[in-house]
């Protein structure tokens, strides 16, 4: 049985990779296929596995009521919820099967922020066994890094285009 999406959109990704997982509705943006495909040769890591690429509206809206869920319980605000990068293909999930992803320090260098902004992302958030890249458009001058604990953001730090890294 043919897979639904089963296109492929560059030598190492197919389009069934970027699809949401509730509809099959695919956003591809060319400047993060092509990110990952030089992100790709660039680390020799071999094959990345694209988890969280795209989402439509329904399971975005989902995905923040979970998140307000949680809040209301712990006696937080809620997050109003917006459209996600993931709405309009600017983010990927990525593992990579134990290599680079899982390996990158959980302190970020002035060098790993300038390594991933040679690529185009803007966004980079390390799990114990997963990397967000975010390739959502904030302007030239901040880039966003951060941690996850136990699939939680935690640690969220913004760089400045001159360097200097402030607590958001």
């Amino acid at each position: 049985m043919a897979r639904r999406n089963d296109v492929q959109i560059s030598e190492h990704f197919r389009a069934f990779e970027a699809e949401c997982p509730c509809c099959g509705l695919v956003v591809i943006r060319a400047e993060v296929v092509d990110a990952l495909e030089r992100l790709r040769a660039d680390r020799g890591s071999g094959p990345l596995a694209a988890t969280s690429w795209c989402r439509c509206e329904r399971d975005n809206a989902r995905i923040y009521e979970k998140k307000n869920h949680r809040r209301r319980l712990a006696g937080l605000p809620e997050i109003a919820p917006f459209v996600s990068p993931h709405v309009v293909g600017c983010v990927e999930g990525v593992i990579d099967g134990g290599g680079w992803a899982v390996d990158l320090p959980l302190v970020y260098t002035a060098a790993d922020i300038q390594y991933f902004r040679h690529f185009g992302v803007h966004g980079l958030g390390i799990g114990p066994d997963f990397t967000h890249i975010d390739f959502k458009p904030r302007g030239l001058e901040q880039f966003r890094a951060w941690t996850y604990d136990f699939g939680k953001p935690t640690r969220l730090v913004v760089v400045d285009v001159d360097g200097s890294e402030h607590w958001a």
